[in-house]
């Protein structure tokens, strides 16, 4: 997956999201899967640590190794310090969350 999507995918770096990003965060985690491409949502309900190391990465929150290792083992833990500890939902548009 690293080889083939995350080496060649563009880092957002100071990148201002766009109004379907902004959008996108409105909703909640499950509605927003129903808003993307077909590929996209399975990446996510099947792939879920792949697919948000890739983000994280992108995003510059976290580098795609550590990521995948740690959504893999602590999902939960990783997701929730994810959103409330680093500006990776403001860098995709949105809010940042609180504990």
């Amino acid at each position: 997956v690293y080889f083939l999507i995350v080496s060649k995918y563009p880092q957002l770096n100071d990148t201002q999201p766009s109004s379907v990003a902004v959008e996108l965060q409105r909703e909640n985690e499950v509605m927003a899967t129903c808003k993307v491409s077909g590929s996209n949502c399975i990446l996510s309900w099947c792939c879920s640590g792949p697919r948000a190391a890739q983000t994280f990465h992108s995003v510059g929150v976290m580098n795609y190794w550590p990521s995948l290792v740690l959504m893999s083992l602590l999902p939960c833990c990783t997701l929730w310090c994810m959103n409330s500890q680093s500006d990776l939902n403001v860098k995709l548009g949105g809010d940042r969350r609180s504990f």
